[in-house]
């Protein structure tokens, strides 16, 4: 609203670059080509790696960089060979990460390096790069899929990782041995001659290239073979003159005929679909759209529903795993075919097409990020219903779902997107930064056909708000003990009576008394008018207040907890209470326990043997229900006890960990102490020395000076002698002070490191003791949760049993003091027994 036509364009097209790229990022080549490229330098780097590291032993004593993490230069050629080891292993290890992938996402990596082979043997120019990109696949990856993955990519990522890795050494160097290569005067001269070199070096590179020898079948590097024809003639060329394998022809033969059928054009169609509707604006023109379709039709129809279909490929409504899309389907008979094809197709404009565009953006955002989350939610499936606790057995299906406020609810993810939106912006569609985002907000929830049938059914039966059902909107009509008339605030509204409101709102206003009957006005209305201006007109002051302190509390309210930064004590304090109320919870739970066996027991103890004729087999099943808790407690006592040497091992780990850290802890201080040691005996030899050496030179001149005092014509140099001597001792103390300051930085500077190793040691032992917190805390949850569940199936159990036991003794009480037939059968039993 509001918008000149220019913006609204720009608006269109901003959205519309918005929706491409949220369906380029999750369909198309682009995904597998972004892995593939990470892959790429992943593997190069790792080839790279055995030669780093003997570049790095080379210059063991230059570059200091192993000496820093007490690494000797022999120790470096096991990191050498060990790197190299590994290679044919990680690419093993990357084959079977390669084929997940390929399962994962449905993607064809052989085909497309098989593609990408073909595409750089009959490129165009020797050097890929200098071709064209292709414009379907994003910028930041056009490089890239021009080079194919081919030896060029490969030439590039080494040429980039030697030259960084040797940078990096070079500047390590300078910095090691304090040079500053911008100070020498010859690093000009020195700079001159390395680009010369380069320059030199090149040009032979590129001479020997692009030079062919024939008596070595040597064509240079990276010859571009004559393409002729297409790759449908080459493969028929290879057919018809029988070159290579024949399991490859017949390979090629098949191929052939799979891109002639209708199966495969299909399946491009589903494949490529951002493409194709991104380059479909180009075939048609503003001329040819005004011609005849097909089917009679105008070319623009025509041309809306081929756009219509091919966005509903593979993704319709009532679309089934087992659908085809060359068959049309039996759901939509033809009338509702025309039907649709004669709704109006007048375009939209205005607020009108404002509001479909942001709600086909809306709907095409939620489409994507609920597919890129589809199985994440599938893999948090449980084996019971969140709900009634209903298993496989009990139910037809189990469906995974997202929970909100604590319960299942499929619209949940539009909460999700908004929550998302609102933390990052609205148009913000990466799909990593959503599923990282997804992972740590989203609940999930497993419920079942019954359960979600039960849902259904209260959507269907939910209260209708019928008309004039609502809360009469004047403030005083009607009080609340929860919430104030002073919190209600209406502005004055000024309507003309001539104008279209003022009649519709007089209209109503006359049916409305008509329907209530009586007299108007009412006795009370004036008074009822005089007190509602009163408090406009007292709460006008205010009014910016109160609506910001309402929409604060407003705000406030949807909000969770912030973060509360706690002292110790506070700390303490609410670690304290977790455990006591963690412990009152597992009293609880155990008195229940505890109570539902004795009660077990009692109602057992009250059937007899001889019983059995009238309460048929309850009496067994009451056996097997205590035999099952017995059961069960002796599965909690063994588990119990498995979980208490878990813990002892993990306590010895630690126990362990702590000896080693106090033994490191303890070598650091001695070396410390050695260290100090050291330097202050070094410094103090020094000192002696110096000191020695400066007063032999202080006695040479008292001797000269006692030589001079007997000739008294001599006194200038007397004068020089006596300042020299002073000299010598203004710089002994000179050169003490200035050792003494040396020995204190750097003694300073063993204390600091010393302090940073005893910090990172503390580090290593808090980080330990957390974990074995956590490992410890999630084996007894884990073992706690085993025996609460078991438990509450049993006490389920029991209870049903526990009802129809007492039914059924309460029953069997009455008839036992009025039916005589059963006691002369217990006397004849008492009887035999006693026989």
């Amino acid at each position: 609203k509001g918008l000149t036509r220019q913006e609204k364009q720009e608006r269109e097209s901003m959205w519309k670059k918005v929706n491409e790229d949220i369906e380029l990022r999750s369909e198309g080549v682009e995904p597998l080509l972004d892995s593939l490229s990470i892959y790429s330098v992943e593997k190069t780097g790792s080839i790279m790696l055995p030669f780093m590291c003997l570049l790095l032993m080379l210059l063991y004593t230059e570059t200091e960089m192993a000496m820093s993490y007490n690494i000797n230069q022999h120790e470096l050629l096991y990191y050498s060979l060990f790197s190299f080891y590994m290679i044919p292993w990680m690419s093993l290890v990357d084959s079977f990460i390669l084929s997940s992938q390929e399962l994962m996402y449905g993607w064809r990596v052989y085909d497309y390096f098989s593609y990408q082979r073909w595409r750089f043997a009959n490129r165009e120019k020797r050097w890929h790069l200098m071709a064209h990109a292709d414009e379907s696949v994003s910028r930041p990856l056009q490089n890239v899929d021009l080079l194919c993955f081919s030896s060029q990519h490969y030439f590039i990522l080494s040429i980039i990782a030697l030259g960084i890795g040797t940078n990096m050494f070079g500047i390590t160097i300078c910095l090691r041995r304090k040079y500053n290569f911008l100070g020498d005067p010859v690093f000009p001269l020195v700079v001159a001659i390395v680009v010369a070199c380069c320059e030199l070096i090149a040009q032979i590179c590129w001479y020997v290239s692009n030079t062919s020898i024939d008596a070595i079948s040597w064509g240079g590097i990276w010859k571009v073979a004559p393409l002729q024809g297409t790759m449908d003639d080459i493969i028929a060329s290879k057919l018809a003159i029988g070159e290579g394998r024949q399991e490859d022809l017949e390979q090629e033969r098949q191929e052939v005929q799979a891109l002639n059928s209708d199966t495969f054009r299909h399946k491009f169609i589903e494949k490529n679909r951002p493409w194709v509707l991104q380059h479909l604006v180009e075939l048609i023109t503003p001329r040819s759209l005004q011609d005849v379709g097909p089917d009679g039709r105008p070319l623009v129809d025509y041309v809306r529903e081929v756009y219509s279909n091919l966005m509903n490929v593979g993704e319709g409504v009532n679309k089934r795993a087992d659908d085809r899309s060359d068959i049309s389907s039996d759901d939509y008979s033809d009338e509702e075919e025309e039907k649709r094809r004669q709704w109006d197709r007048t375009p939209l404009e205005g607020n009108r097409l404002l509001i479909a565009q942001i709600w086909l953006q809306k709907a095409r955002k939620r489409r994507v990020f609920t597919q890129a989350v589809a199985a994440i939610i599938e893999k948090r499936k449980e084996d019971h219903c969140s709900s009634c606790s209903r298993t496989l057995g009990n139910c037809k299906t189990l469906t995974a779902g997202l929970a909100w406020d604590g319960r299942f609810d499929p619209c949940a993810i539009d909460s999700l997107i908004k929550l998302f939106e609102d933390n990052y912006s609205p148009s913000e569609s990466n799909p990593n930064l959503w599923k990282a985002f997804f992972r740590e907000n989203a609940r999930f929830s497993t419920i079942c056909n019954i359960c979600l049938d039960q849902i259904e059914q209260q959507k269907l039966h939910k209260n209708v708000r019928h008309v004039g059902a609502g809360v009469v909107t004047r403030p005083g009509d009607i009080s609340s003990d929860d919430e104030s008339d002073d919190n209600t605030i209406f502005d004055p509204v000024i309507v003309t009576r001539s104008s279209n409101d003022g009649k519709m709102m007089n209209k109503w206003l006359q049916a409305a008394r008509k329907k209530l009957g009586g007299d108007f006005p009412r006795k009370s209305a004036q008074k009822q008018t005089e007190q509602y201006l009163d408090m406009l007109k007292i709460r006008k002051p205010a009014n910016k207040a109160s609506a910001k302190y309402m929409v604060d509390a407003d705000s406030n309210q949807g909000q969770g907890w912030g973060r509360v930064d706690l002292d110790k004590k506070g700390e303490f304090i609410i670690k304290r209470w977790l455990s006591e109320a963690r412990q009152e919870g597992l009293a609880r739970f155990d008195k229940q326990v505890t109570y539902t066996h004795s009660q077990l027991h009692s109602v057992l103890e009250s059937f007899d043997v001889e019983d059995d004729w009238a309460t048929g087999e309850l009496r067994l099943e009451g056996n097997a229900l205590k035999m099952e808790g017995d059961q069960i407690v002796k599965l909690n006592e063994s588990n119990e006890t498995q979980v208490s040497k878990q813990l002892e091992a993990l306590r010895s780990n630690v126990e362990l960990v702590e000896t080693e850290i106090d033994q490191t802890r303890e070598e650091k201080r001695l070396e410390f102490e050695t260290s100090v040691s050291r330097l202050e005996s070094l410094s103090q030899s020094k000192k002696e020395s110096r000191t020695l050496e400066l007063n032999k030179k202080i006695d040479d001149l008292q001797s000269q000076l006692e030589a001079l005092d007997n000739n008294e014509e001599n006194t200038d140099a007397k004068a020089q002698c006596e300042k020299d001597i002073e000299d010598l001792h203004s710089l002994i103390r000179t050169e003490m002070e200035d050792e003494d300051e040396k020995l204190h930085s750097e003694t300073t500077e063993l204390t600091r490191q010393f302090a940073d190793q005893s910090n990172v040691l503390d580090r290593q032992l808090r980080s330990t003791l957390q974990s074995f917190e956590r490992d410890s805390q999630a084996l007894k949850e884990k073992m706690r949760k085993e025996y609460v569940y078991q438990h509450n199936e049993w006490e389920k159990n029991v209870n049903v049993w526990l009802d129809k036991a007492s039914r059924k003794l309460e029953t069997h009480s009455g008839e036992g003091t009025h039916n005589p037939i059963a006691s002369a059968k217990r006397a004849r039993l008492e009887h035999r027994k006693r026989k």
